[in-house]
């Protein structure tokens, strides 16, 4: 009986250590659900941002540009604080470029310290969304230099698919950020910029879907848990009205488990502008009139065309991101708040963009504003 109740505890401590480092989530399977089911079990979201996707400034080491944007290092701490406000997902932006060999091999250290801090989410059995972000703006290439962006783009991806292949469906893949190039049209001019040239512009369609097809085709052939793993295809730009324009297709994918990532920053003078702008001033207030809150069901009720058609939508950016000690703390909450219920209303995900300086201060682990965590918190948990 003691060596049956030894075995117990050891096997018990072995499995605490297991999940204390992620490893309950680098096997099983991904859940047989559809995508709609799928994106209602992520409910609520926040972005890990400016930190590993910070770049341009010469550095050594993985760490000094997880830091370069004054970020701390990322931490089982500042997980802890969000997942106890109850959201389920966490993306994580992340710069693969940074140290890079020439041969587009990833540092070893940067593969690492994702699977680490993606370990950190997996730790609060939260889902977590990896991507290529900006990263240096490379993604200007697929329109000058189609081969070596190319080349890139599926070395990033066969290195990243190898290294999560085994994980479970709490890990999801998002192939890029807000790619879109003006050569087609300038896409800050809207539909009317596409449709003054539908031609060249659904040149630029093409591109992205061309790209978005690569980037299935390469997760599913890369195997384990990949060929079912839920991935995440950027819209045009995503761009609500440019991804919902006619133009834009979703690329094909056998195992049926896609999923549409848009972002939301509108109106830009309220919520994007620090300071007076040449086209536009700075608005503090919001909403001003009935229109403003018009336009904002206007825009997000649209990507319900995608639900129609079996795709879950992922609101993967939104906040009042800029100005914050300039403009009204009311008009503030009141917006990342009424963007965030009628999100979840709609049946989307809505993912929480913070840079460090809007939401949770990383340093202290306290938040700028109490009263909007806990109304972001609240809608958090009514999405569980």
């Amino acid at each position: 009986m003691k060596r049956l109740c030894l075995l117990l505890l050891i096997l018990t401590m072995l499995f605490s250590c297991a999940a204390a480092d992620g490893n309950a989530h680098r096997t099983g399977t991904v859940e047989d659900v559809t995508s709609l089911d799928f994106v209602a079990m992520l409910g609520a979201g926040w972005n890990l941002g400016n930190s590993l996707e910070a770049t341009g400034v010469p550095s050594k080491t993985i760490a000094e540009y997880e830091t370069c944007w004054s970020n701390p290092l990322t931490t089982q701490e500042i997980i802890d604080v969000i997942a106890d406000m109850g959201y389920k997902t966490i993306r994580i932006p992340v710069a693969w470029s940074n140290l890079m060999a020439d041969d587009f091999t990833i540092h070893p250290d940067l593969l690492d310290r994702v699977e680490e801090v993606a370990g950190y989410c997996l730790n609060r059995d939260l889902y977590v969304i990896i991507n290529i972000h900006w990263d240096g703006g490379w993604d200007s290439l697929f329109y000058t230099d189609y081969e070596t962006a190319i080349a890139k783009f599926t070395a990033i991806w066969t290195q990243v698919s190898d290294r999560f292949r085994d994980y479970d469906g709490h890990i999801i893949f998002e192939a890029l950020n807000e790619v879109g190039w003006t050569q087609f049209f300038n896409y800050y001019g809207g539909l009317r910029a596409v449709n003054a040239n539908p031609e060249k512009s659904k040149q630029g369609y093409d591109l992205l879907l061309q790209i978005n097809q690569v980037f299935v085709d390469l997760v599913r052939a890369s195997g384990g848990n990949n060929a079912e793993r839920f991935l995440l295809i950027p819209g045009y730009n995503t761009d609500i009205e440019l991804t919902c324009h006619e133009l834009y297709r979703m690329p094909e994918d056998p195992a049926e488990h896609l999923l549409i990532s848009v972002h939301y920053y509108h109106p830009w003078d309220f919520v994007g502008l620090g300071e007076d702008a040449s086209y536009a001033p700075m608005r503090t207030v919001w909403p001003e009139t009935s229109a403003d809150v018009q336009d904002m069901n206007y825009y997000l009720n649209k990507m319900k065309i995608f639900m129609d058609k079996g795709y879950g939508v992922v609101l993967g950016e939104y906040s009042v991101c800029d100005g914050l000690d300039d403009k009204d703390p009311v008009s503030v909450r009141t917006w990342d708040t009424m963007v965030t219920r009628t999100a979840l209303r709609c049946g989307y995900c809505p993912l929480f963009w913070d840079n460090g300086y809007i939401l949770l201060n990383r340093k202290t682990l306290t938040f700028y504003d109490e009263t909007l965590a806990e109304e972001l918190s609240a809608l958090a948990r009514s999405a569980q």
